[in-house]
């Protein structure tokens, strides 16, 4: 297993870092594909493989009805090639050892001068993210005061009496209940679904009452007494006229 030194965006580094980086990963890629290409020589399973390979070779040659003795070894082949293959990864592994101990020799060399370019994008970073928040804080509560004149307006369509907002405020849904979300994007996003349900009005009707005056109620609350009452001066007039009071 060949562990790489990491490093920051290279573009922070010096040239020479950054040369000493390519060179590393030059040996990096040798080495890792000369161990993919001998994965089953370099195995601590070779000799397994090896005699899983020939065993399947023969199988095959016994239901062709051909003779097995014949077939050439691949545990010979693997046995003749293992040492070569582990002195030329061996090699590699050097190689790649090597030029990762020179990045980190010239990375642990720049670190201080890197940390104090780091803290001042770290200041430059905070600065843009403090500006960013806050003005994101100011249209959030656009936000949240447009959904509270939604309420209102709806409150007026369905013939009730509600203050006008003033002001900004804090996300509301459309029942009046303050979102269950703590961070503020994630109660905006919360309170605004409860708006994309379709919105229909109270219908208001006017009711008779037995003394003679006239009350304005819902459509619902108008069937209810008429319904739940049998005295017949008690009747729906008709719809509810805009300057009737609620």
């Amino acid at each position: 297993m060949l562990d790489l030194t990491t490093t920051i965006d290279p573009q922070f580094l010096s040239p020479e870092l950054r040369k000493a980086i390519a060179l590393r990963d030059k040996a990096y890629g040798a080495a890792t594909d000369f161990e993919a290409d001998n994965y089953a020589i370099l195995s601590d399973d070779w000799l397994v493989i090896a005699e899983a390979t020939d065993l399947k070779a023969a199988i095959a040659a016994v239901d062709a009805g051909d003779d097995p003795m014949t077939l050439p070894s691949e545990i010979d082949r693997a046995r003749s090639l293992r040492p070569k293959v582990l002195a030329i990864h061996g090699k590699l592994e050097r190689e790649f050892r090597a030029a990762d101990a020179k990045v980190a020799g010239l990375y642990r060399r720049e670190a201080a001068s890197l940390a104090a370019g780091a803290e001042q994008r770290m200041g430059d970073a905070m600065k843009a993210a403090e500006a960013a928040y806050g003005a994101f804080l100011g249209i959030a509560a656009d936000a949240g005061q447009s959904m509270q004149v939604v309420r209102h307006l709806r409150n007026w369509a369905s013939g009730g009496r509600s203050n006008a907002p003033s002001g900004s405020g804090g996300p509301v849904m459309a029942d009046g209940v303050a979102p269950n979300a703590a961070d503020p994007m994630g109660a905006l996003r919360e309170a605004a679904r409860t708006y994309e349900v379709e919105f229909v009005p109270v219908k208001r009707v006017r009711v008779g009452t037995p003394g003679g005056s006239v009350i304005v109620v819902s459509e619902e609350q108008a069937k209810a007494l008429v319904g739940g009452n049998a005295d017949p001066a008690i009747r729906i007039l008709g719809p509810a006229n805009e300057a009737d009071a609620s």
